[in-house]
C-alpha cells in the first residue's frame, strides 16, 4: 500500500504513457482499440468503437492494464496553459487509492498553469473560435459521451458543476458569445443548482450562461446505454446550436 503514494512514479504523466505504449507493444495490443472495447464494457454503451477511437486519440484518453501499477484505470490527460500534461484525472478499476470515484495524477492544482479543462485541444478550440459557443458538460465520460453524439459541436468539461475566474478569462480570452451548460441531473438538483448560480453570476459579468434542456437518463454518459436514450442527447445538444 505504500506504493500508492503522492510521491509515486506514475504521477509523471509521460513516463506513465511511455510505459503503458511499452506495455501494450509487448502484450502485441492496440492501446486505442483496447481503451474503446474496456470503456464500452464498463459503461454499457450501445456504440461501436470506431465511433470512440477518434474520440479518444484526439482527447488522448488511454486505459493502463492490470498487468502494470497503477493499473486497472482510464487517464484523462489534463492539458495547461501552454499544451502540457502535468495533470490528468483517472478512473481506478480498483480500491488500492481508497474508496474514491476518481483519483488525481500529477502536479497539485495550484502548480498547474491555468485552468482545468478536459477537451481542450486544438481542434475544440478551432470549433469555439468558429461558431461563438461552447458546451459544458460535468465529467470525463459525460464528454466522451457527448462528443460521439456531437462530434462536430465545441464541448469540454471543468471537471467539476462549476467552474472559476481562470475558466471565466479563458473563454472570454476565446471570445465566446454563449456559454451551454449541461450538467448531470441524476440523483438531485444539485446540477441544476449550480447551473443557475453560474447563470446569474456570469451574466452579471456580461456572460450569456444557457441551461440546456435536461439531459435524457441524467448524464451524457447513462445516454448512451441505448438507441433511445442516444438519439434525444443528440437533440438536447444540438439544442444550442438552434437558439
Amino acid at each position: 500500500m505504500t506504493l500508492y503514494t503522492r510521491d509515486a512514479w506514475w504521477h509523471d504523466l509521460n513516463k506513465l504513457r511511455e510505459k503503458t505504449d511499452a506495455l501494450y507493444v509487448k502484450l502485441g495490443r492496440d492501446i486505442w482499440q483496447t481503451t474503446a472495447e474496456k470503456m464500452i464494457e464498463l459503461r454499457g454503451w450501445s456504440v461501436k468503437e470506431s465511433a470512440l477511437i477518434p474520440i479518444l486519440q484526439e482527447l488522448q484518453v488511454y486505459y493502463v492494464p492490470k498487468r502494470m501499477i497503477p493499473g486497472p484505470m482510464f487517464v484523462f490527460p489534463e492539458y495547461d496553459a501552454a499544451g502540457r500534461v502535468t495533470r490528468a484525472q483517472t478512473k481506478p478499476l480498483h480500491t488500492l487509492f481508497g474508496e474514491t470515484k476518481y483519483y488525481t495524477l500529477g502536479v497539485k492544482k495550484e502548480l498547474f498553469l491555468g485552468p482545468v479543462w478536459l477537451g481542450n485541444t486544438d481542434a475544440t478550440l478551432a470549433k469555439i473560435l468558429e461558431m461563438g459557443f461552447v458546451i459544458l458538460v460535468e465529467g470525463p465520460f459525460d464528454l466522451i459521451a457527448a462528443r460521439i453524439v456531437a462530434p462536430d459541436l465545441p464541448i469540454m468539461s471543468s471537471l467539476t458543476k462549476s467552474i472559476g475566474d481562470q475558466h471565466e478569462a479563458y473563454l472570454k480570452i476565446l471570445g465566446i458569445k454563449r456559454l451551454c451548460l449541461l450538467f448531470d441531473n441524476e440523483v438531485s438538483e444539485a446540477g441544476e443548482t449550480s447551473m443557475k448560480i453560474l447563470r446569474h453570476v456570469l451574466g452579471k459579468r456580461g456572460l450569456k450562461v444557457e441551461i440546456m434542456p435536461p439531459c435524457p437518463g441524467g448524464d451524457p454518459a447513462y445516454a448512451l446505454k441505448s438507441p433511445r436514450t442516444k438519439k434525444a442527447l443528440h437533440e438536447v445538444l444540438y439544442h444550442c446550436v438552434d437558439e
